[in-house]
């Protein structure tokens, strides 16, 4: 009997036989377990899931969790990698794929997808991420090859521990024991692009994917010295560089490479709206949607006491003119429920304004 399981950290053993079947001889015992069992920056204990077949393992798909942010808010995502099934179990392809449908609050890729697993999801209600890759061969362009003379790069773990910050350290402290990840950080002045790449081989001939990018302006600029830094551990006669992060980019010889990727946006409900708020995205209050720090009140409050103190004439208080600045401040009023979203209160409250000034 067929039965589908999570499985965590400790089901490696007996999964590894079926992981071997890869025709990646490069891949080590070691390797394996670091790539998708051994994932430090994740909470979740899941590592994939598995098909048993009389009490072993007969298929296998891994789950990589992680939490990035999109569109301003903290998504949890899960990728898809090394999905393989013995010939004889392949009927039970989609009882071992079920469980990921029903990731619904998770936005699911497929970063790698065989042709015939990009047909099976595809029709499973995945949608297209990516179509192309970009090559970009070591050719200087106009001005380049100048260009990379006033930049250096680093490949020193010291340097990297050292003027890493943020998303960006932690996002090398995750990666940093992965033996096919190659950390690069570029440097220019004070501006800093730390670049991740791993080996990858395309009609036999080596290549050195760029998996990210912090400052893409700045990896197009020094784009040489990206491939000056990862040619020893690579060999690359290439770098590729997906599309999406390619366009409006000109290189000698480059050229776009055939490589489908997919993704299953989050199935849950991340907003709701009503009446003009549907159509209307700048009645819907989305923090920094006009005027950015502006509007935030260490900056209003003062300009607002900025505007009033030169007309105020603390000798006259009850001056007509005083009630005229007061009222003219009121707009402010209707313009702090606008940007929470409140039009249905904000609107309403410009008419006494407007009718006070028509009266004046």
């Amino acid at each position: 009997m067929n039965e589908v399981r999570a499985v965590g950290a400790e089901a490696f053993e007996e999964i590894y036989p079926l992981l071997r079947l890869f025709p990646t001889t490069q891949m080590s015992k070691d390797d394996w377990h670091r790539m998708l069992f051994s994932t430090s920056w994740s909470d979740n204990p899941q590592r994939g899931y598995a098909l048993y077949s009389g009490g072993k393992p007969v298929g296998f798909i891994a789950t990589i969790f992680s939490k990035r942010e999109l569109a301003g808010r903290l998504e949890p995502i899960c990728s898809l990698s090394s999905w393989i099934m013995l010939p004889e179990h392949r009927d039970g392809v989609l009882a071992l794929l079920t469980p990921i449908l029903k990731l619904r609050d998770h936005t699911i890729l497929n970063p790698t997808p065989s042709p015939t697993a990009y047909e099976i999801f595809f029709k499973l209600g995945f949608k297209p991420l990516e179509s192309e890759r970009f090559i970009a061969p070591p050719l200087p362009g106009p001005g380049e090859a100048r260009r990379s003379l006033r930049g250096s790069f680093s490949r020193s773990r010291a340097d990297l521990d050292l003027e890493l910050t943020g998303d960006e350290r932690k996002l090398y402290q995750d990666h940093s024991s992965c033996a096919a990840a190659q950390h690069v950080l570029l440097r220019h002045g004070e501006r800093r692009c730390y670049v991740v790449a791993t080996p990858i081989h395309k009609k036999g001939l080596p290549f050195a994917e760029i998996q990210y990018a912090s400052d893409w302006d700045l990896f197009w600029e020094h784009r040489l010295l990206a491939h000056a830094a990862l040619l020893p551990a690579t060999r690359a006669m290439a770098l590729l560089v997906d599309k999406r992060y390619s366009v409006g980019r000109k290189t000698p010889l480059g050229m776009n490479w055939p490589s489908r990727r997919l993704y299953r946006p989050t199935r849950k409900v991340l907003e709701a709206w009503t009446g003009v708020q549907v159509a209307w995205q700048m009645a819907r209050g989305y923090p920094g949607d006009f005027g950015r720090h502006v509007n935030a009140p260490y900056v209003w409050l003062p300009l607002c006491a900025l505007f009033l103190l030169p007309f105020i004439d603390p000798r006259r208080p009850f001056r007509l003119l005083h009630l005229d600045l007061l009222v003219l401040l009121a707009f402010g009023v209707s313009h702090f429920y606008f940007n929470r979203g409140e039009v249905f209160t904000s609107v309403p409250l410009v008419y006494p304004v407007l009718l006070y000034e028509r009266g004046r």
